[in-house]
Order: structure tokens, then sequence, then C-alpha cells
């Protein structure tokens, strides 16, 4: 909508833009204040406007919206320094030019929604929301971070700060970044604390909290110059917030541009039932006002588009259910849409809270256990009796049996019994590892994978003991940043902004720092949100358990649409995949991936290794 260039000397910023809010329908960027001194270019939406407004003597601009959130941005930095992103609420990456001092000032967001990308060198500072832009300059290599492609077909994501060009690095969330004519200075402004509680006197105050917070993430990412679309896919996080958005909508029709109702976007799968969630989105539709969009999922290939999305992307990337949001994004761009609400991973923010049964095993409290683990079998049709008896012998009888070695027998017996029931497996659900590689032997050794995964992995918290801990170990996932960015592309190339509610600074504070059963409770999980939404969700979407498995769809629609596509490789291999994957491993995942009978492991090796190939083969590098 707007294009913009500055430069002063050695310093130049550039800028294209988007418009959404009301107040970037006359923003410049990039922006100078105090006689030139400071200037800002940035990709940003600031949530806490009017408390900073206030705080920086500028009320004078609320009513009219003649202030942009940029150039909120740019007077906070004026007043507080690099202290300035302490006092930020928003989505954000920016650069600031300090002419006075010769330096640079550059931050992301808490969680990574809005990417930045930079490169450093001795004489040269580069920056940019794509890798692509800081390619242009010829003076940048473009030299293969092996490590990247290890991490990637490893399905490991610890590395937040690298990405598949070994010159260039990204601005890892919740960093600021200093930079002058000698040194750059990455810096963390903010991070979540563990050690944090909330006490409060009932469930009722509990829930009336969230509800109140929740509300507020939800209204300040509504505020748009244009019509604005909420993805429901049915589940309770989607559900939630295109209910919340229907009601504010309601009761302020003058927040956003939609005259006639909230747009509603939704993936169907009409031959592919196990993915269906057409039941929970009809019920939510049938509560409001609303003006429903479809995409029938099974009528695009789940790899259609891929050369011009990695070309989009500048990395590769697990192929996954991303088709979904990039055949909705081209709905949301016909009608009109350009500011798109998302319930992306709302199970982290809130937390399912399973670590509480494990937490209660350890505090020995077992009939407190045996309550939730009861309301958790019967709720996902599991045993409850395997479920107590694992923790009984995991957390209890097998430590008092060790004691005393003429019990040894019986202690055999018991963990034979713990075994056959898969509890073992199961409880508590600390994850599986689906992600099986086909890795060439010689190119882990020669990159150190494993070193290096292990060294980036110590930088993490211990294994955690308390549900607490392990809510707060569920925010760190590198995987999260890296989805963010991913969408952030596709959504930009259609015109589209995403925002989401759950990642936002006050409401994870809020949960992380929740007592466990509010977390869980009688076996329901993220229970503190279930009562939250009473009166605001369907009672069948409030109370359901359990998600769609979406790999069915993928799987099928794999096999229809690219079946020749994936026949051709397995056929003859890319030679780009041979310096990095045993390809006699995965042409036997390819086999059974055309027979119609592929694992989850297969269906990870295909799909990122095709994306891997393409991108390899469409990429150029200095060496």
């Amino acid at each position: 909508d707007n294009t913009g260039i500055w430069h002063d000397g050695s310093a130049g910023f550039g800028h294209r833009m988007l418009w959404t809010t009301p107040e970037s329908l006359s923003e410049h960027l990039p922006k100078s204040i105090q006689s030139g001194n400071l200037t800002i270019t940035a990709d940003a939406r600031i949530d806490n406007r009017d408390d900073l407004l206030s705080q920086l003597g500028l009320t004078r601009y609320a009513a009219d919206k003649t202030i942009s959130d940029s150039e909120i941005i740019l007077h906070a930095y004026e007043k507080w320094g690099e202290g300035c992103t302490s006092k930020l609420i928003g989505d954000f990456a920016f650069a600031i030019w300090d002419k006075q001092n010769r330096s640079v000032f550059c931050a992301r967001d808490h969680f990574g929604v809005r990417p930045f990308y930079y490169y450093f060198s001795g004489n040269l500072f580069v920056f940019a929301s794509e890798i692509k832009a800081i390619l242009c300059v010829d003076e940048i290599p473009r030299v293969l971070n092996e490590l990247c492609v290890g991490n990637l077909l490893t399905a490991v994501y610890d590395d937040t700060s690298s990405t598949f060009y070994n010159d260039i690095v990204r601005l890892p969330s919740g960093h600021q970044l200093a930079v002058n004519r000698s040194e750059k200075k990455p810096e963390r402004y903010w991070s979540l604390d563990p050690s944090r509680e909330i006490k409060l006197g009932s469930n009722e105050e509990y829930a009336e909290n969230f509800k109140e917070l929740f509300t507020e993430t939800v209204r300040c990412r509504m505020r748009s110059a244009f019509p604005v679309g909420s993805l429901l896919s049915g589940g309770l996080d989607s559900s939630s917030i295109t209910c919340t958005a229907n009601k504010i909508l309601t009761e302020n029709p003058n927040i956003c541009q939609n005259r006639d109702g909230l747009h509603t976007f939704s993936a169907i799968f009409k031959k592919s039932t196990k993915s269906d969630e057409s039941k929970y989105i009809n019920s939510v539709l049938s509560s409001g006002n609303f003006k429903p969009n479809f995409l029938n999922a099974n009528e695009v290939s789940p790899m259609g588009d891929l050369e011009f999305i990695l070309k989009l992307q500048d990395e590769p990337r697990q192929v996954g259910n991303h088709y979904i949001l990039w055949n909705i994004f081209k709905l949301v761009k016909s009608q009109g849409v350009r500011v798109l609400l998302d319930g992306f991973d709302g199970d982290t923010t809130v937390s399912h809270g399973k670590m509480y049964l494990l937490e209660l095993a350890r505090e020995r409290k077992w009939l407190r256990l045996s309550r939730e683990a009861k309301g958790y079998a019967k709720i996902n049709d599991e045993s409850s009796s395997a479920l107590i008896w694992a923790y009984f012998w995991r957390f209890g009888l097998d430590k008092a049996l060790s004691r005393h070695r003429i019990l040894s027998p019986v202690r055999r017996v018991g963990r034979r019994l713990y075994n056959r029931s898969m509890a073992a497996d199961k409880y508590p659900p600390l994850g599986a590892n689906y992600f099986s590689p086909a890795l060439r032997p010689g190119f882990t050794d020669r990159i150190q994978l494993m070193e290096h995964q292990k060294a980036v992995k110590a930088l993490l918290p211990d294994a955690p003991k308390t549900e607490r801990e392990d809510h707060y170990l569920q925010f760190l996932k590198g995987i999260t940043p890296f989805i963010l960015e991913m969408v952030n592309k596709s959504a930009a190339a259609h015109g589209v902004e995403m925002r989401y509610p759950f990642w936002d600074r006050r409401l994870a504070e809020f949960c992380l720092s929740l007592p466990a059963n509010q977390k869980m409770d009688k076996g329901f999980t993220r229970v503190v949100m279930r009562r939250a939404m009473e009166g605001i969700l369907p009672k069948d979407v409030q109370w359901r358990h359990g998600k769609s498995d979406l790999s069915d769809a993928f799987d099928s629609g794999v096999q229809s649409f690219e079946y020749d596509r994936l026949q051709t490789i397995r056929e003859s291999m890319p030679d780009v995949l041979e310096k990095f994957m045993d390809t006699s491993s995965l042409a036997d995942s390819y086999d059974r991936f055309l027979e119609g009978k592929p694992t989850v492991p297969d269906t990870i090796k295909v799909s990122t290794s095709v994306s891997l190939a393409l991108w390899l083969q469409t990429t150029e590098f200095t060496s």
C-alpha cells in the first residue's frame, strides 16, 4: 500500500507497508523525529497505545488517531532508550537509527510473531523481515548452513537464532539488539517467570480473570480499518476466539469494518472423515452472526504451489498442514479481509495440565490422583486402572520395594504388569519420538550434529517435575517462532496480517502463574478456559475433548494429487539429497507411502525430503 526509503550517509532504511490499523492509513515509514536524530522503520502493532500515550504525554493524539504505532515506539525510545521494550505490548519488529550515537537499536516481540533477520560483519549491518531482502546485498555470502539441514531432518528446533544461511541469523523472540560501528550486542529483554503464582479465592474468580484478560487480547487484535476474519477449525481455541470476537463486534461495531458480521474461514474434509470437524464448526456458526467461508481441503494438494511457497519462505520447511492455511489465505483475500485471528497453539498458553498427575504422584497425594486419573481416563476412553497403576507403581510401590532385596521377585512381577499394560509408554504423557530420520552417518559425524543439538538443549531447563515447570518448558519450544515466521510470510503474500490472541504477554504470564488445579480438574484439561467460556461457547464445543487427525487428509491428499511426483522422486532420488540422507532408507519410506501404508515417520521423511530437495535445487549458494 505504500513504500518508503530514507538514508543518511552510511545508514539507510526501507519499508513496504500493508495498511491494517486505522492509524496506518496515514502512516509513512521510515519516520524521523527530533530534527532527524531518530528514525524508525517497523512492522508493528502496539496494543497498550493509551497507556503509552499517557506516559509519553501524547494523549492529545489519542482521539483523532493521527499518531501511528511506530511513532509511539520512536517516542518511547526517545524517553526510555533501550529500556523502551519493557514498556511495549503487542507484535513488533523494528529498527531505530540513533544519529547522535551512530547506532541502530532493534527489537522483536515477546514470542516472535513478527520476523527479524540480520547479517553483521566488520563494516556492514543489514536487517530485514525476510531473508531474500538481505540476499539482495551482493557482499553477503550465500553459504548453506548444514547444521540447519540436520536439524530439519531430525525435527529439532531448539536453535532459535540460526538460519539455512551460515552468515544470516534471526533475532530470537523477546530479544533486542544494539549495533554500533564496532560491535553488536543482543540481549533478552523479557522472559516468563516460572516462580510466580497467582492465588485467588475460587474457581469462579480464576475463570472471571481469564475471561476478562482473554477478551482484551481478542479485542485489541480486532483494531482494523478493514474487515476482520477468524479462523474457525471447531477446536476449543479457534471457537473461543471466534465467539468472543463476535460478542465484541456486537457490542462495538466500529472496532473494525465488519458490517454484516464476523467473517469465519474453515477447512472441511468431505472425504477424510477422521479430519473433519464440521459438527463443531456448525455448532459455533449457529450461535451467532457470522459470514462463513469454507475450503474443502480434500480438493487441494498438500504439495500444491510448493515451489512458490518455498521461494517465499527462503528456507525449506516440513510441509505438514501448511497447505490448508495457504489455500485459506486465497479465500481470505477474495473476501477483502486483511486481519485474520488465529487460535494457534492455545494449548501451550493455557496448558492441558497433564503434568498435574505427575505432580500429584510425586507428592504422593494418591486420593486426589485417583480422582483426576479416573476423570481423565473416562473422558479420553482409556483405562483408569492402568493409568492409576502406572503412577502408583512408578512413584510409590516400585521405590518402596527397591529398598528391600528380599522383595525383588515381587518387584519384577510388578514391572512386568507395568510394561504389559503399556503404561510405561503412555503415562505420564512425556511425548513420543515420531521423527525417525534417514540421515547419512557421515553427514551427521562431519557436522557434529548430535553434539551441537546436545549443547543447545543443555541451555534449556532440566526435566520438569511439576505442572508449572512443564508449562514453562512448553513456552520455550523453538518450533513456535518457526511456525509463526512461516505463516507470516505466506499470509503477507496474500495481503493478510495474522493476529494471535493466545500469544499475548499478559495472557501467557497469567496462565503460567495459575495453580495446577486450574489447568486440570476432574480429568478435564485447560479447565480455567472452559469455565471462562461459559455462556460464550456452545456446550458441545466448550466441553469437547480430543482433536481431529489431519494426517489422514494429508496422506490421502498427497497420494491422490502427487503420486506421479513421488514416484519420479522414488525412481531417481535427487542428487542433492544423497549428501544428507540415507536414500536407501528413504526409498523404503516412499514405497510404503505410495502403497498407502505409511507410518508417521514415513510421512515426515517423504514430505520433508520433497521440500528440502526442491529448495536445494532452486537455490544458489556461494559455495
